[in-house]
């Protein structure tokens, strides 16, 4: 259950730096970056953050997930993540990854704006 932030002596008292989006490696692990050209106009790729539920004891199937099929969350940020401008894992899909039953029922899908 280690965050990616954690660290001694934090000022927010519950372990994390202040700028930790207390998003656990295990679900940064467990997920993946789908990209692809959308078509031959499109000057970059599309990337998009898929994350699978969490399977008890670790088992997956061929498509990274047991047991399903399972829901689809599709979340969509705002402006301030296009261009890179804000740290796209920070104050978003961290946010809704603190959820269980969003980890352990859904499918997240992200896509980069």
């Amino acid at each position: 259950e280690v965050c990616a932030g954690k660290l001694n002596g934090s000022a927010t008292g519950d372990g994390h730096n202040t700028v930790c989006s207390r998003l656990r490696v295990a679900d940064l692990k467990r997920g993946w970056w789908e990209v692809v050209r959308c078509d031959r106009a499109a000057e970059e790729e599309a990337a998009c953050l898929v994350v699978p539920p969490e399977v008890p004891g670790g088992s997956a199937g061929p498509n990274g997930c047991a047991g399903g099929p399972y829901p689809v969350i599709l979340f969509l940020t705002g402006a301030g993540h296009a261009d890179n401008f804000q740290d796209f894992l920070w104050g978003s899909v961290d946010t809704l990854l603190q959820n269980p039953q969003v980890r352990s029922q859904f499918v997240l899908l992200a896509p980069k704006p």
